[in-house]
């Protein structure tokens, strides 16, 4: 089994400290996780200023702010990310980022050279993103959250049509007519490399009655891909029982105190928390262990001593026929199997046997 990629979705819990960036690098390492996330974007390039605040965010940042003001809290500049990836890469973390606007995008894969990319919740309808990650071969994470499944199939639609392109060396723009055409099947074996798909409640912190876990179970059955868990729960149950229903990726919002001002603290992990849910998922991996079914080293030093053999349940003499009142089977340390009492009863015994002898 392959060993479940754990992802430490700092975000914008870094608070736009780069200081506390590493300090949030450090312990993601500390705590056991492959991977550090964060993300990438340009204020003025995300939103406009209508753009409103959701009531999660105002519940948790405890003033007043514009949704403007909430992202410069969360922004990281171009720079930081490149002190970022090198610390990542110095605490032998893998350095993760959500690309945001296509700005940011050129940035992580032109200049930052990441290997592996994350398509964030809300970007799921923006198909310029999409077949720019397509296009540009990227390994690719996409989290579904807010998204029915007609939603996250148009999605894969467009990034394997950008993978073609890619394959192809031949840019054709994905119009509304290129697009009703169907690339999943063509596309398939890149997809199938490149492509995890991420179950995900975008609620902060979401409700235990709005996970869904067995959602999980039916991206497996229609696209037969990779897939994985975005767990924006409290719960350090759940991830474990992602990992049991497939969840090759598990990502969980990590902060350093739950009690720092921002939009996303309170539906974090703290470091022991995160820290007990990597070694919950550990043990898991373990449990889970292999889909053969195998005798075990200790199963075959008590296999003897616990499986049934035949045994004479009363005096039998030599040429005695073997019947049901005669013939019984019991625990002993050698003897014939009791798998074999229908082919005894009839025939007749080839010698005599005391009662509770081994046939």
């Amino acid at each position: 089994m392959r060993k479940v990629f754990i992802i430490a979705e700092a975000g914008g819990n870094h608070n736009g400290d780069i200081n506390i960036a590493k300090k949030l690098i450090k312990s993601a390492k500390y705590c056991g996780a492959d991977a550090i996330k964060f993300q990438t974007f340009i204020p003025k390039n995300l939103i406009t200023e209508k753009n409103k605040v959701v009531l999660y965010q105002k519940k948790n940042l405890r003033k007043k702010m514009s949704a403007l003001q909430i992202l410069k809290l969360c922004e990281l500049k171009f720079s930081d990310h490149k002190i970022l990836k090198k610390y990542s890469s110095r605490m032998g973390l893998q350095f993760l980022s959500s690309a945001f606007d296509m700005g940011s995008l050129d940035f992580l894969s032109k200049t930052l050279k990441i290997k592996i990319h994350k398509l964030p919740s809300g970007e799921i309808t923006n198909y310029q993103l999409l077949f720019e990650h397509g296009l540009r071969n990227h390994r690719l994470i996409m989290s579904t959250g807010m998204s029915n499944i007609n939603e996250i199939k148009n999605a894969i639609n467009v990034l394997a049509y950008g993978y073609l392109s890619f394959k192809k060396r031949k840019i054709k723009l994905p119009s509304k007519k290129i697009l009703k055409k169907n690339y999943f099947k063509k596309a398939y074996p890149i997809l199938k490399k490149k492509l995890t798909i991420l179950h995900c409640t975008s609620n902060y912190p979401a409700k235990i009655k709005d996970l869904n876990l067995n959602v999980l179970k039916s991206f497996i059955k229609e696209f037969n891909l990779d897939v994985g868990y975005s767990d924006h729960s409290l719960s350090l149950i759940t991830p474990v029982i992602a990992v049991s229903l497939g969840s090759k990726i598990i990502e969980k919002h990590f902060t350093l105190n739950n009690n720092l001002i921002g939009p996303d603290h309170k539906s974090s992990l703290e470091p022991k928390e995160f820290s007990q849910m990597v070694q919950n998922i550990r043990t898991t991996e373990i449990i889970l262990g292999s889909s053969i079914k195998r005798i075990n080293d200790e199963e075959k030093k008590i296999k003897n001593n616990i499986r049934k053999v035949l045994v004479a349940n009363q005096k039998i003499k030599k040429g005695e026929i073997f019947k049901f009142e005669n013939l019984i089977s019991k625990r002993s340390s050698k003897g014939v199997s009791a798998n074999q009492f229908w082919n005894f009863i009839g025939k007749r015994a080839n010698k005599s046997y005391k009662k509770d002898q081994e046939i």
